[in-house]
């Protein structure tokens, strides 16, 4: 089982993950530990930050977005 864990993560290496949230905090504790699995991290500070990088990555894995950002929040970003 043990075994199984550890070659899990051989699915997340080299794909590229976009971290949408407004406090660095935040991106700075998901981005290390998405990057010590092998990952590419993205990031954004706003919703319209992480449209246009969605819109210019064609290969994008995954999106993990922050739900409460000023302005425009995760949900009308998502929309």
């Amino acid at each position: 089982m043990l075994d199984r864990l550890h070659r899990s993560d051989e699915a997340l290496i080299g794909r590229k993950v976009l971290v949408v949230d407004d406090d660095v905090r935040n991106i700075f504790a998901l981005s290390s530990v998405l990057e010590r699995r092998g990952m590419s991290v993205l990031t954004a500070g706003t919703g319209r930050e992480a449209i246009e990088i969605i819109e210019s990555t064609a290969d994008l894995g995954i999106v993990l977005m922050d739900i409460m950002m000023p302005e425009m929040d995760g949900y009308e970003t998502m929309q």
